[in-house]
C-alpha cells in the first residue's frame, strides 16, 4: 500500500488525465494495455456486461512480448514498437487473465473483469 493513495471515483472525469501508469483501470468498450519489460499496464481492468470489448496492446519494451488471452483465443507475439488490436464481442461475466508466455515473462500478467 502507498502512502496517500485514495479510492478511485465511481465516475471519470472525462477530462482527467493521469500522471503516473496505473495497474487499475474501468474502461467502457476499449482498453490499451502497454506492455514494458517489467510489467502489463494497467494489471486490470474492468468492463460492463453486454459491451463490445476493443484491446490494443502496444509493446513498449525492448524485446519481444507476447500477449494471450484463452479465453478468447488471442496469442500473439509482439516486437518493441509493435501495436495489435482485438475486438471481443460482448464478453459474458467473469474474469478473464492476460499474460505473457515467454520465457521470462513470468510477471507481465493482468486481467479482465466483466460486471453486470
Amino acid at each position: 500500500t502507498s502512502a496517500g493513495s485514495t479510492a478511485a471515483s465511481p465516475v471519470a472525469s472525462p477530462g482527467a488525465v493521469s500522471r503516473t501508469p496505473t495497474t487499475q483501470m474501468i474502461v467502457v468498450g476499449h482498453a490499451t494495455i502497454a506492455i514494458s519489460d517489467e510489467a502489463m499496464l494497467p494489471a486490470h481492468f474492468e468492463s460492463a456486461v453486454g459491451r463490445d470489448v476493443r484491446l490494443t496492446i502496444v509493446n513498449a519494451g525492448s524485446s519481444t512480448h507476447n500477449f494471450t488471452m484463452e479465453a478468447f483465443g488471442i496469442d500473439v507475439d509482439l516486437a518493441p514498437g509493435e501495436v495489435v488490436t482485438f475486438d471481443i464481442e460482448n464478453p459474458p461475466l467473469g474474469d478473464y487473465p492476460y499474460f505473457s508466455d515467454l520465457p521470462g515473462d513470468e510477471d507481465l500478467k493482468g486481467y479482465l473483469t466483466v460486471f453486470i
